[in-house]
């Protein structure tokens, strides 16, 4: 059996219009996954910034891929990652990027509240819980 056949990673996306509600489900999340929140990079980002700049997408961008990097290489088994959007074109973009960074099996689900509808960007995951 390959390396590669012996792991299966979950990439679970979550998305939700409200910040409070994420931060209340990651805070729920089993203790050895892990989790990237594109709110709170960006958030982080521009605090740290004297001139209280918004971050640009390049910037943003670069911390995610470090992020997801990190944690692909501790072998994390189950990631919560946070996205801004539900459109499918930019999740399946962000998935075919996230594939192209490890050699293990990928299994992509979608965590949403049950007032998102996902506007036929369902058919990109293997699940959808509701939360």
């Amino acid at each position: 059996m390959e390396d590669s056949d012996k792991h299966i990673v979950k990439i679970n996306f979550v998305y939700s219009e409200d910040e409070s509600v994420i931060k209340d489900f990651l805070q729920n999340i089993p203790a050895d996954s892990e989790y990237i929140n594109y709110l709170e990079i960006y958030s982080k980002l521009s605090k740290n910034d004297f001139y209280q700049c918004n971050p640009s997408d390049s910037v943003i961008s670069s911390y995610l891929i470090k992020q997801l990097n990190n944690h692909l290489a501790k072998n994390v088994l189950e990631i919560y990652y946070v996205v801004s959007t539900v459109d499918s074109r930019t999740l399946s973009k962000i998935q075919k990027f996230i594939s192209s960074l490890s050699n293990h099996k990928i299994i992509f689900n979608i965590y949403h509240p049950s007032s998102i509808y996902l506007n036929g960007a369902r058919e990109l995951f293997s699940s959808s819980f509701i939360f």
